[in-house]
């Protein structure tokens, strides 16, 4: 069998013998292996030769990565054998340790267990997890502290930021803002740390030249309540793991398990479920031709109570009409012209229908009730007949078909009710699969939801045609609404937004998948949002607040918020939604929203670029006039439809996917990455508005969209970006070249400035492979200080402190999202919000002790699933809200409006909880 084994790429530490190490680098080369010299430590080293332990650049490095360290004997035996030799018997016999000290054993075996560990649970570093920022005034031992944690896949960034979710904070030699380290909860350490985390505690006292040996910067273990709790690596290392892995196990099942993903919508127009109905395939019709014929003998003279009266007889005897006959009477409710009394009672026997022959999942009780519901005349379907009533309920729009007459009063009201029909219809539908616990959609029997909303080829797509234009009809209902609010336009939106709840939670029931969960309702929500450009805050605030589905009420309220923040140059990295990043990062930020408005966010002209164009600061409530309450005035503002809303095809917007969309060329490159290289702003939007598009998509070398229009001056393109993509990642480097590298680098001056607008100056103190931050291009000084005059004003301390309130109402509606966020994470989470574990319970409480003893890092350092790891830190979270709270802005616990108030009693009963939790863990 041939040797698979990898070519070793060896580098050298502490072998001063020049001639021993000229035989080491002979042999490496006659047996075809590579060399790096140096004294830096490589990422792509895989052997690290060392004579004895020492507390190196390279020997750190190589220990957090996980690489072999061995003696030179290695290298020299397999020159002399003529091939490279297993590395297990190298390591370290007792004949090369004899005359070693304690403290040399310690690193020297530690340094074995983190190979093994690593190893065997295929995690990528030591230091995975740490979010990290370096404090020293010396910039090359910065550089190499940063080498060596991000050899064990640590995240450096270069400030401490709230958004930045930071877990610790190294510093030697340089003075710190304790107090904005307290207020961020962000823990300090000495850089001795980093070996005493490796190797144990008694390694902090080596003079090694890598460790700070300064006293008074030394890990003072009793005041840093984060490492009381950390476990030996040495002595305790094992049956740590064990526990971790059986709690993590125990997660899986029921964290993870897909009977978690349970609808949390509770339905509202389902008086009582039927459990004795029969479940048959067949249906039983009933109905006699000679009682058809009776009916319709009826409906001829015009006696409609009396036919209907003889229709519901039969029902009652256990009888189905026949779909024509329904279609024969609904054609009469539609055209009007059997009085006022008529429709009431076709709708009581419609629902008469449903009650006792409900559709689970029987397909001849669907084929039916997909057969009577649509026109009698067009004959186009079910979903036809819904687009038809939602225009008509909206703006009076017409027929799908030609009617004889003049539009017959009380004709709202019924198709209002035959909406609420279809929402009583498919709730059935989610009711049905939540109570039978069934399977996913491989089976023969589907539903009337599935089969109105899905076709055979996208049902793990949330993003279909028919959700789309349902998602365009809720935002048009919802803006409508503001414009004149009346009772039958109040339900209507209601039902609508009911209507997309239940869809939503049956298609996340079915799939029973997070990850996919996730993405499809995200990606929904940002559709949702880009649809709502020119929405008011009381727009937006009837939106949330109509809004049944919690996961789509909770990504929707993300990204609305994310928008407001990135309006005002507050970036957030991209990373999953997480109870610590609600609590830490955006209601901390709710500090600078306030004080400074939705009018910060503005482009090289001056002109406001906000994603919401209408939000004016210090704007009162609006309050329509006359001529605005005419939906002709409110409809067309809506960018998604290319026509009037009467036209035949009204909303052509998903129609309009830019060609060559999902086409990629030989070097990776998106149609938003050529969009972008070639300043197509046009195409570059009609990309951002289809749902599921990802604008920080990587070609082949890495590069971003953002990337290419920064490199190649496409101003228009970047600004498209930023103003619709809040989710667009300002921080990402390929060779250390960033977004503000780029358009520096080719001097693009106005775009640098809308890139500090939004990322602030974490963008300056990113670093390419040379060494250079972004202002290092740039060689005029007057320049340089007009791109840190941009960075002063976003970090001025009025934005920091946010005790001065500018705008009272822009307040009021990021209270409203905020609030809606938190309840809404804590149900679609199954966190506990009465404090106590409600769901899981035993699982979770011992979850909450493990993290409460150990830490979150410690805890899930062996994990692998990113729910799990997600869940455990928000159990953390719970347990340290009462310290969350403190970094509660002023002005939100000043208050100034009734959501303010709602969202300070949330943080204050989760503070409370907090307490609680600790108590019962205690």
């Amino acid at each position: 069998m041939a040797d698979t084994r990898k070519t070793p790429i060896i580098q050298i530490s502490g072998l001063k013998r020049l001639s021993i190490k000229k035989k080491i680098l002979q042999c490496i080369q006659a047996l075809g292996g590579t060399y790096l010299g140096g004294s830096i430590y490589r990422d792509c080293t895989t052997h690290l030769i060392v004579r004895r332990a020492c507390a190196s650049e390279k020997f750190l490095a190589a220990s957090a990565a996980g690489k072999w360290i061995l003696p030179p004997e290695y290298v020299l035996d397999s020159g002399r054998h003529g091939r490279w030799l297993n590395e297990q018997s190298y390591q370290w016999h007792s004949s090369v340790l004899k005359d070693w000290s304690p403290r040399e054993l310690q690193i020297l075996n530690s340094a074995k267990c983190w190979r093994q560990k690593l190893a065997s649970s295929k995690m990528p570093g030591a230091f995975q997890g740490w979010k990290v920022v370096l404090l020293t005034e010396d910039d090359e031992h910065r550089q190499m502290f940063e080498r060596v944690l991000k050899a064990g896949n640590a995240i450096v960034y270069q400030q401490i930021s709230a958004s930045n979710e930071i877990t610790h904070v190294f510093k030697k030699k340089v003075e710190v803002d304790k107090e904005h380290m307290k207020a961020l909860n962000v823990p300090c350490y000495s850089v001795s740390y980093i070996g005493e985390y490796l190797y144990g505690k008694e390694i902090a006292e080596s003079r090694a030249h890598m460790l700070d040996s300064d006293e008074e910067n030394c890990l003072d273990l009793s005041q840093c309540s984060t490492v009381n709790s950390q476990i030996d690596i040495l002595t305790d290392f094992d049956m740590g793991d064990e526990e971790c892995s059986k709690l993590e196990n125990t997660l899986k099942d029921e964290v993870c398990a897909p009977e978690a993903l349970k609808s949390k919508y509770v339905p509202t127009l389902i008086d009582c479920f039927i459990t004795d109905v029969p479940q048959g395939q067949s249906i039983n019709s009933g109905f006699s031709q000679g009682t058809i014929h009776r009916i319709e003998y009826l409906l001829a003279d015009a006696l409609f109570t009396e036919a209907l009266e003889e229709l519901r007889y039969c029902l009652s005897a256990g009888g189905l009409p026949p779909a024509p006959l329904i279609h024969s009477l609904m054609k009469h409710a539609l055209e009007g012209d059997a009085g006022p009394l008529f429709s009431p009672m076709f709708m009581g026997i419609l629902l008469e229908i449903l009650h006792h022959n409900p559709p689970w999942r029987v397909p001849l009780r669907v084929s039916y009730f997909l057969d009577i519901l649509q026109c009698p005349d067009c004959k186009k379907g079910t979903l036809s007949l819904l687009e038809m009533a939602i225009r008509f309920c909206i703006d009076g729009g017409p027929f799908c078909h030609h009617t004889p007459g003049p539009v017959q009063p009380g004709l709202t009201e019924f198709l209002v009710e035959l909406l609420r029909y279809f929402l009583r219809l498919i709730e059935y539908d989610l009711h049905d699969l939540n109570s039978n616990n069934s399977g996913d959609w491989k089976g023969a029997n589907p539903t009337v939801l599935v089969k109105v909303f899905w076709s055979v080829w996208e049902k793990s797509k949330l993003t279909t045609n028919p959700i789309e234009r349902l998602t365009e009809f809720v935002v048009i209902a919802t803006k409508w609404l503001n414009a004149s609010k009346e009772a039958a336009k109040i339900e209507l939106v209601y039902i609508l937004h009911s209507i997309l709840g239940v869809v939503v939670e049956y298609w996340i029931r079915e799939n029973l998948n997070w990850d996919l969960t996730e993405k499809g309702v995200k990606d929904l929500a940002e559709y949702l949002v880009m649809l709502c450009e020119d929405f008011s805050f009381m727009d937006l605030e009837t939106l949330i607040t109509y809004q049944q589905s919690p996961w789509l009420n909770m990504f929707t309220a993300d990204a609305i918020y994310r928008k407001f923040c990135l309006q005002n140059s507050i970036a957030f990295h991209p990373e999953p939604l997480s109870l610590f990043k609600i609590v830490s990062s955006y209601v901390t930020a709710l500090g600078r929203l306030s004080s400074s408005g939705p009018s910060r966010a503005r482009n090289p002209g001056g002109k406001k670029m906000g994603p919401w164009p209408g939000i004016e600061p210090h704007t009162p409530e609006f309050t329509p006039s006359d001529d605005s309450q005419s939906p002709a005035n409110v409809l067309p503002n809506l960018p998604a439809f290319k026509k009037s809303i009467g036209d035949s095809k009204p909303l052509p917007a998903h129609m309009n996917i830019p060609k060559g969309l999902h086409k990629v060329n030989m070097v990776g490159e998106t149609l938003l990455h050529r969009a972008c290289k070639r300043n197509q702003v046009e195409r570059l939007i009609g990309a951002l508005h289809v749902p599921g598009v990802d604008i920080n998509v990587k070609d082949h070398a890495g590069w971003t969209p953002l990337h290419e229009a920064c490199n190649h001056g496409s101003i228009e393109c970047v600004h498209a970006i930023l103003q619709h993509c809040p989710d667009v990642d300002l921080l990402t480097q390929v060779d250390g070249v960033s977004p503000l590298h780029d358009a520096l680098s080719v001097g693009e001056l106005d775009i640098a400035k809308l890139l500090l607008r939004q990322g602030g100056a974490v963008l300056l103190q990113q670093r390419d492979k040379s060494g250079r931050t972004p202002l290092d291009y740039v060689h005029s000084q007057p320049l340089k200080e007009e791109l840190l005059d941009i960075v002063r004003e976003g970090n001025s301390p009025r934005d920091d402190q946010g005790d001065k309130l500018l705008d009272g109402t822009f307040l009021e509606m990021c209270s409203c999202l905020l609030s809606c966020l938190i309840m809404n994470y804590l149900v679609v989470y199954n966190l506990p919000m009465h404090g106590s574990f409600e769901s899981s319970e035993e699982v979770n409480s011992q979850l909450a002790r493990f993290v409460a003893v150990h830490t979150f890092e410690k805890v899930t350092s062996m994990w692998k699933e990113s729910r799990l790891i997600r869940h455990a830190k928000d159990i953390e979270t719970l347990l340290k809200m009462s310290e969350y709270y403190q970094q509660v802005p002023n002005v939100l616990k000043k208050g100034c409006g009734i959501h303010s108030e709602i969202l300070l009693a949330y943080l204050q009963i989760l503070a409370f909880q907090s307490e609680q939790l600790n108590k019962n863990q205690g």
